[in-house]
This record gives structure tokens, sequence and C-alpha cells, in this order.
């Protein structure tokens, strides 16, 4: 079969190759109702892959361009293409979705598609897979034109929670310190609950809280109470709260997690030095995987860790007795070489 713009190298498992005889990408058109049901369909790996964050990310820059990759009418993979052009020249496109369906694209094929439908000059083009890595998928990725930028967005690595024992909130698998200190957690005089209404300012004055008493070793800048706003608004149903609040009522520790499925991933964390005294952002944390648990959440994404950069959140992921996976992780294609080390750095500087 030929796939895309005369690549002949299959897309799909050789029992299915014979059913398409050309692979196009084609523009799509939809709502976001019909978008998100096609990603079901899909079995997209990635919640940024839905309208929901579509729809957050265009209060920024960010313009949204949907496309399907199949033959007649039946798509074997889409992506959610997030762009914005500068003067009219430059284009940076960032799909933080990876794709839904097959993985395995051509580089030149897609950046084709997105030149038809943005005009600029020069282009960038990057992807970021939230699969677990294969080292024939990575091999795939770099014969049709794939390269793997120098500095990454995201995370290369994360921890998964699955459920153990019929059960995702299963004690007996964490370490015998995080289990220490969840216990000294919950015998405080606090009072964890899912958070169904969101105080924007509530939540805005914890990360402020969090960046003054972490100092160097914690978030260099804070969310804008507008971002938290639009956040929470554009994600609505597909995200969960939890807080903690103290005997004053006083919100000391916040959990979030966007829910996609029967998957969740790991969404916002905040708490200030109260919470890291009275161990509050444990019973935090596990409230949420309660309520994940009781949601029927089969797996939960701790969305990204790193050992060196940031090893105090590295030691409280894992204290969950998670398993340790490696992304796919981000991809890059670009007009030119030299524009793509270029874009591969700015990049990294606005998503």
């Amino acid at each position: 079969p030929i796939c895309g713009r005369g690549t002949t190298t299959p897309l799909l498992p050789p029992t299915q190759r014979c059913e398409f005889s050309l692979m196009m990408w084609s523009r799509f058109n939809g709502t976001d109702s019909e978008w998100d049901t096609l990603m079901r369909s899909l079995e997209s790996a990635s919640p940024f892959a839905l309208s929901h964050w579509s729809r957050f990310k265009s209060f920024g820059r960010w313009s949204t361009l949907r496309a399907t990759l199949g033959n007649d009418d039946r798509p074997v993979s889409a992506v959610q293409i997030m762009w914005f052009t500068f003067f009219g020249v430059v284009t940076i496109a960032w799909i933080p979705g990876g794709t839904a369906g097959s993985a395995d694209l051509d580089a030149r094929d897609l950046l084709h598609f997105i030149k038809k439908n943005v005009k600029s000059r020069l282009f960038y083009c990057r992807i970021s897979h939230h699969i677990p890595t294969d080292s024939q998928m990575r091999d795939s990725l770099l014969r049709r034109g794939w390269s793997q930028p120098r500095v990454f967005v995201g995370a290369k690595e994360t921890i998964i929670l699955k459920r153990a024992n019929g059960k995702l909130a299963d004690q007996s698998r964490l370490s015998s310190n995080w289990g220490r200190n969840l216990q000294r957690g919950l015998k405080r005089d606090n009072h964890t609950t899912v958070w169904t209404n969101p105080d924007i300012d509530e939540l805005h004055k914890l990360h402020n809280e969090m960046t003054t008493y972490k100092g160097a070793k914690g978030p260099s800048t804070v969310p804008s109470a507008e971002s938290l706003s639009q956040l929470v608004d554009s994600m609505s149903d597909a995200i969960i709260f939890t807080a903690t609040r103290d005997h004053s009522q006083h919100l000391v520790a916040v959990r979030a997690a966007f829910i996609y499925g029967d998957k969740a991933w790991d969404a916002i964390a905040a708490s200030n030095e109260s919470a890291r005294k009275n161990y509050s952002s444990y019973a935090c944390a596990w409230r949420l995987i309660e309520e994940l648990d009781l949601r029927g959440i089969q797996q939960f994404d701790l969305a990204g860790i790193d050992d060196t950069k940031n090893e105090g959140v590295f030691n409280f992921k894992k204290g969950l007795g998670g398993e340790r996976t490696a992304y796919l992780g981000e991809w890059d294609v670009a007009s030119t070489q030299i524009f793509r080390h270029i874009a591969g750095v700015l990049i990294s500087r606005l998503v």
C-alpha cells in the first residue's frame, strides 16, 4: 500500500494493510463532540488530544488544526495540532496529545499537510507521544523522518499507578515512608474533600504560598488567576479536585486529575508550608486516588518524573508504588535542519 505522498512504509499490521490502498491526511471539520468521539474510537493515549485542551489553549496564542489519516472515511490515526505564526513567516506546530490510533506516521507527510493549511515560509512541528517507549517504533519514526529534540518540553518518564488487588487505592504497595506519612496526615486536625467548585482566588493564593516557601527548589513561576480559571472552565467535566483545609478552613493542599475514559492524569498539585509540616499533601493526594478508584479509573498517570532536577517530587510519586515508565516521547520535524534546531529551543519557552 501507499501511505501519504508516496511513502511505502505501511502504517498497519500485515493483516490490515490490504484494506487501505491510499493513506491521506484530511482536515477534520466536525464538532468538538464528534472529535472526542473519534478520539475514543481510536483510543487516544492522552487527554491533551481532546477538545477540552484545545479550548484551553485557544485563550492564548494557539490555534487548532485537527487532522485524520486514513482512506474511505476510515481514519487509522488522528492528531490535534496547536499552531501559531510569527509575522506570517514562521509557523510553530505542537501536538501535545500525540496521536490517536497508530503513532507510526511519516514526518514529511504531516508537515506537508500543515503547510497546505497554514500559510508561512518556515515550518516546525513537534509531537509528544504519551505511550510507553518501544525500540521498534523508535526505529520506525527515525526512518520516517522524525528526530528527537535536544531540549524537551515535557517529561521523558512517568510513573503509572494501575489497579492492584482490584483497587487503585491500594495501601499495601505504598513505600513504608509514604504509608507512615499518610497516616500522620490523616490523624491531623484537617479536612480533605472532593472540591466540586474550586475557588480560583484560593487556588491562585495557594500557588503563591507554595512558590514562596519552596523558593529555588519549587516552581519558578505562578500560574495567573486568569489561566487557572481558563483551565478549570475548559476542562470542566474532565477534571476532578481534592482539597485539604486546616481547622480554620484555610486551604493548605490541592490535588487535581484529568479524567479520560477509564484513565486519569495528574493535573495540579499545590501545597503550602503548613501542609508540609502536617503531611496534608499525602492525605490530599490519597483522597484523590480514592475518588478515582470509586469512579472506576483503571490507571493513573502521575504526569512526569525527573529524579535529577526534581528529586522531591520524584520520591513522592515513587512512594505510591506505581510502575516507572519511559514515554515514546517528543519528536520533531522542520522545513530545514537549521530551523529545526532554532525552533526546538524556542518552543520550550512557549508551551
